[in-house]
């Protein structure tokens, strides 16, 4: 009985195809010898007539074992970890979902994919994938992302006198308050999961602790009265900007009313036709909350105060933009003394 030929791949596992019984399977193991092994007890088993203690998953499709994690789980997945599973399942490995799990040679759908995608994208598709493999003992042993080096996109944000320009560019709008919101920090599901009650106009603050999350379901939201991390449940006071109480204030909301009326997309559409219109960079929702960043450090507001404000459970995203600012300064204060040196102006005849 020869065990076909194993070859290594380019995460450094060893893969062997092997066809029993008329079906194809593959065979990923971090060592040569542990593939080569695997695939003789296969074949062992298809010589005897003992296939049958094969995991019969093995010929179900990635779909297919989607679906029954899911299904088999409900009562313990969120709304929201659904809904990312089922995206998975449109919209990830798409050539390969509906083909049996023993003919994909998974190392070489994923480099695939990382051609088309970011690092990110394929790693939680995989993940979903994964997780939904091993709960029906499905071996995924052996099986890496390799990861390549590629530049992190910074998102953009807004400097304090770009800030003021894009105040004055919505003062008065409909859309006024979801923005100013934003500006002190809050993510857009906060923004939309703001209810009058979690306002104090009394005592001068607003608790973020309740969110609404854009999703295919009826309604097109999913409340959670939790935020996104711990750090993230937080009191904000309203004097950091006098406008939201004002604005506020001039609500006719009951205590559970939600401050802000959601609309899909709206919002992210608004702001950047704002700053389109006045010469902004396209910053979106999620750049308020980074523009809130950017004006502490403006106004020399220490990075621990900073992320207590904005919730922040790490200081990576602070720092890069706190960081970010230091170099344009620096890289300002050079200009200036490129001009002292010039010799623009100087006579030398």
């Amino acid at each position: 009985m020869n065990v076909p030929k194993a070859r290594q791949l380019k995460s450094g596992s060893w893969n062997i195809q092997v066809t029993l019984n008329g079906e194809r399977y593959s065979i990923t193991k971090p060592t040569k010898k542990e593939a080569e092994a695997e695939a003789q007890y296969r074949m062992s088993l298809a010589e005897t007539g003992r296939m049958g203690a094969v995991n019969p998953w093995e010929s179900k499709t990635p779909s297919e074992i989607m679906e029954a994690y899911i299904e088999s789980n409900a009562y313990r997945l969120s709304p929201v970890t659904v809904m990312d599973y089922k995206s998975v399942i449109r919209s990830r490995f798409k050539h390969v979902m509906d083909r049996p799990w023993n003919t994909i040679d998974w190392e070489r759908v994923i480099a695939n994919e990382m051609k088309k995608y970011s690092t990110k994208t394929v790693t939680m598709g995989w993940a979903a994938i994964n997780a939904a493999a091993k709960s029906f003992g499905l071996s995924t042993d052996g099986i890496r992302i390799k990861k390549p080096k590629e530049p992190k996109k910074e998102h953009a944000y807004l400097t304090e006198e770009q800030m003021k320009r894009f105040q004055r560019a919505i003062y008065g709008d409909e859309l006024e308050l979801a923005c100013l919101l934003g500006l002190l920090s809050l993510r857009k599901s906060e923004i939309y999961g703001l209810r009058r009650k979690d306002v104090d106009l009394e005592k001068g603050y607003l608790h973020v602790c309740h969110t609404r999350i854009e999703a295919s379901v009826p309604g097109g939201f999913i409340e959670r009265d939790t935020t996104k991390t711990e750090q993230s449940n937080r009191t904000i006071p309203l004097v950091l900007n006098p406008r939201i109480t004002e604005l506020i204030r001039g609500l006719d909301r009951k205590p559970d009313d939600y401050v802000i009326p959601a609309t899909k997309n709206t919002l992210y559409r608004y702001i950047n036709r704002k700053c389109q219109q006045n010469n902004l960079p396209l910053i979106g929702v999620h750049g308020l909350r980074h523009t809130f960043a950017s004006i502490c450090w403006a106004k020399g507001v220490p990075m621990e105060v900073c992320m207590l404000y904005g919730g922040w459970a790490s200081d990576q995203t602070v720092r890069k933009i706190y960081q970010h600012l230091d170099e344009q300064i620096v890289s300002e204060h050079a200009m200036k003394l490129a001009e002292a040196f010039s010799l623009d102006g100087i006579d030398f005849g």
